[in-house]
């Protein structure tokens, strides 16, 4: 029985997930996140993450609770009450 294995690509450098370490991948992905950060200070461009993002993010996360209080879809607009 063979065991899957993923190989991702990180700053040009072949990673292997390793299944034992209980991260779930969560390491490769921390990896691309950190590769596209320097990139964008080398390079000048936009991160892979910033505050607006996470901002964003939360606000969907905070929507998807508010759904399942009301029952109901949720106006997700700037400025819309989600209490």
């Amino acid at each position: 029985m063979f065991a899957s294995l993923c190989l991702c690509r990180i700053d040009g450098h072949v990673v292997a997930v390793d299944p034992t370490d209980g991260s779930g991948g969560q390491r490769v992905s921390l990896g691309r996140l950190f590769e596209g950060f320097t990139r964008a200070v080398r390079d000048g461009g936009e991160p892979p993450a910033s505050f607006a993002r996470a901002v964003e993010v939360q606000r969907i996360v905070e929507a998807l609770y508010a759904s399942h209080r009301r029952k109901a879809w949720v106006d997700l607009t700037p400025g819309a009450d989600l209490g």
